[in-house]
């Protein structure tokens, strides 16, 4: 039985054209990201590691939320659950709690900041309202733009003098 031929992803002439670039390369650039057989195996291990670890944690997040679910909605009985769940469920009920908790809190904050922007614009409003005048003053301070003419008073009818405008 002739042996198999082995397969190989390019030809001979591209095989030994990317050596001699690696080759040529300094020691220091061709042994960058280079690591033996263990090493890589271990860097997989620990990223498979870390997904089965953040997988568990969704699975239990999920199965948490349908009891808690079940128990709002159907009324199920709690009994029934692994402790661990139970004690998950807690740990989230109370985790949601404190969240609305802190919501309120935070609209209560911004509730008061606009009650404190609306009083001090209606002081400002009330401090421009104060400081204006009364009628009486400010006609007063109006005859004081005119002068007065040779005979001691200080306006003339002007309606008499123009009928088109103020008839």
């Amino acid at each position: 039985m002739p042996t198999p031929k082995p397969k190989v992803w390019m030809s001979v002439s591209n095989a030994t054209r990317v050596l001699a670039h690696f080759k040529s390369l300094p020691e220091m650039d061709q042994s960058k990201k280079m690591m033996n057989q263990e090493a890589f195996l271990q860097q997989c291990l620990v990223k498979l590691r870390k997904q089965l670890r953040n997988q568990k944690s969704e699975d239990l997040e999920l199965e948490i939320a349908l009891l808690m679910r079940k128990g709002l909605t159907d009324g199920a009985d709690l009994g029934e659950a692994e402790f661990e769940a139970i004690m998950s469920l807690t740990w989230m009920v109370e985790a949601k709690v404190k969240l609305v908790r802190e919501q309120m809190e935070q609209v209560r904050n911004q509730r008061i900041e606009v009650i404190d922007l609306r009083k001090a614009k209606e002081e400002r409003l009330s401090s421009v309202v104060g400081r204006e005048k009364a009628p009486v003053e400010a006609a007063t301070e109006m005859l004081s733009w005119f002068p007065e003419d040779n005979t001691g008073t200080r306006f003339t009818r002007v309606d008499s003098e123009l009928p088109g405008l103020c008839s």
